[in-house]
């Protein structure tokens, strides 16, 4: 069901507008895109959750076996600090999830909530990973590879940049448009509401 599917309809008798929304069809719909707004969060969460903190265990562990690369180690442990705050995350967003109750307004604005914390994490993840890890990936190579340092520390601002434009790109293509839609699905519920209250405080 589209938010088309918000029509108005006149009275024939008295020509006042009145909301009419087949309300089971309209909160099964948003309940199944709000499912699926969950289901992406959730994985989005658990694969930083997995990645960050199967590299913290990696990279210590190569560096131990080499017997060399301190900056793997520091690297390691950003990961799983990394690791550490998504977890964090996770649990006071979910606990924030539960002021939200099950109607179709609740499960909007929940919707609208989750896309925000993915819009934050994303900025939040680039910053605290992509950065560190490009940074000290770019200080191993330095050390410890045949390659210019100047080609070394331009790749890494590339990769940096690419980042960067990849992860704004993300935004601005995938969860904007779909915060754009909820808010204005959001908009006409409240707008439904306050005419239904109105109505009724009429009578």
């Amino acid at each position: 069901m589209n938010l088309e599917d918000l029509t108005i309809i006149w009275n024939s008798q008295d020509q006042e507008p009145i909301y009419l929304i087949d309300r089971a069809t309209l909160h099964a719909s948003v309940k199944r895109k709000g499912e699926r707004i969950e289901r992406l969060t959730s994985l989005f969460e658990k694969t930083m959750i997995g990645v960050t903190f199967a590299m913290g265990v990696i990279l210590p562990i190569d560096a131990w076996r080499e017997g060399d690369g301190a900056h793997q180690y520091v690297a390691g442990a950003l990961c799983v600090i990394v690791a550490a705050l998504a977890t964090k995350w996770r649990r006071e967003r979910r606990k924030d999830e539960l002021r939200f109750d099950d109607s179709v307004l609740g499960i909007t604005e929940r919707a609208l909530s989750q896309i925000d914390y993915q819009v934050r994490r994303l900025k939040t993840f680039l910053w605290c990973f992509h950065l560190p890890i490009a940074i000290t990936a770019g200080i191993g190579l330095s050390l410890y590879s045949n390659t210019r340092i100047t080609w070394i520390w331009a790749g890494v601002i590339a990769l940096c940049c690419l980042s960067y434009w990849g992860t704004h790109r993300d935004i601005r293509t995938c969860l904007l448009p779909k915060r754009r839609e909820l808010d204005s699905l959001r908009e006409k519920l409240t707008n439904a509401e306050s005419g239904d209250a109105d109505r009724a405080g009429d009578r």
